[in-house]
């Protein structure tokens, strides 16, 4: 039997609203991903991407996700068109075929390859090819939990480092590797506006790898760290080597707040997620023993109830 690609939803409108999500993601990000995601994701040597329209108003299909005309580095000219998915869709063949017809009406002699991309948590299984006496068509299904994470680390786009919750790496290396997606965005998108929209995409993309308690709880982390990493008082005071008057008073201040931090930090990651205590102290940034004391206040608080 079929594997479905997730748990059916309790209604189409709530599986319209969850799509909507992810749809609005891919819109809003996809620019500035794509280039990375045809070298890295599709293994295509582009050097040129013109991004290019097709009227689809002839078929009652959505509007293609993305179109483009690409050149390689041995000059070879082609059309690029990439569909995202979440979760199988069995008239994708069909939808895939009429999309490569209308494709080639308008770009008549122009090479077509067409890939969908898929974002769930399982191995899609959809039909990817339609063999008739005289008609063939193909179109390239790409899992991105069979990519290697590093293909989305190490780019320069914050926009392209979001899909790096959802590719290749081991599951015990996950919060490592969740933490540097979030610095690597933190980096490249300041702590502005633009940083918040990420880490509010972050958040949403991660329920598909059920991350987004890990996710929170890293990026309160992070941002008490970098909030106090700003402050122009701490990091005059760290030059120094010393603190003085209301610095003095100020820092004091601080890690007395720090440690009320990393104590609620400690806390949320217990209750949200079933790491061991090592992994707890070295997300927290606190002594093994810190987080016993604190697991053990919590199941004696438990039994109180």
């Amino acid at each position: 039997m079929a594997k479905r690609i997730s748990p059916r939803p309790k209604s189409t409108e709530k599986l319209g609203s969850i799509v909507a999500q992810y749809d609005k993601i891919i819109k809003e990000n996809l620019i500035k991903a794509a280039p990375g995601l045809i070298r890295r994701v599709l293994g295509i040597p582009a050097v040129s991407i013109q991004l290019v329209s097709v009227d689809m108003q002839h078929t009652r299909e959505r509007k293609a996700d993305f179109v483009a005309l690409v050149t390689d580095d041995e000059g070879a000219r082609f059309l690029v068109h990439i569909e995202f998915q979440v979760r199988n869709d069995p008239k994708m063949l069909y939808r895939m075929f009429d999309y490569a017809a209308l494709e080639a009406r308008k770009y008549p002699g122009v090479e077509i390859r067409q890939y969908v991309i898929y974002l769930g948590p399982y191995r899609p299984n959809t039909v990817t090819e339609l063999r008739q006496r005289d008609i063939q068509f193909r179109y390239h299904a790409v899992w991105l939990r069979d990519v290697p994470v590093e293909q989305f680390l190490q780019s320069e786009f914050p926009e392209e480092i979001l899909f790096a919750v959802l590719a290749k790496f081991p599951e015990s290396q996950t919060p490592e590797i969740v933490e540097r997606v979030i610095e690597n965005i933190r980096k490249r998108a300041g702590q502005g506006l633009e940083f918040e929209r990420f880490s509010e995409q972050l958040r949403i993309l991660g329920k598909l790898r059920n991350l987004q308690p890990l996710i929170e709880s890293l990026m309160e982390k992070i941002s008490r760290y970098v909030s106090m990493e700003d402050d122009p008082w701490f990091a005059k005071g760290q030059q120094k080597g010393k603190l003085e008057g209301k610095l003095e008073g100020k820092l004091e201040g601080k890690l007395e707040g720090k440690l009320e931090e990393q104590r609620l930090f400690v806390v949320n990651l217990i209750k949200a997620t079933d790491f061991e205590d090592r992994m707890i102290a070295h997300l927290a940034a606190v002594e093994v023993s810190f987080v016993q004391q604190i697991r053990a206040e919590l199941a004696q608080k438990g039994k109180k109830k």
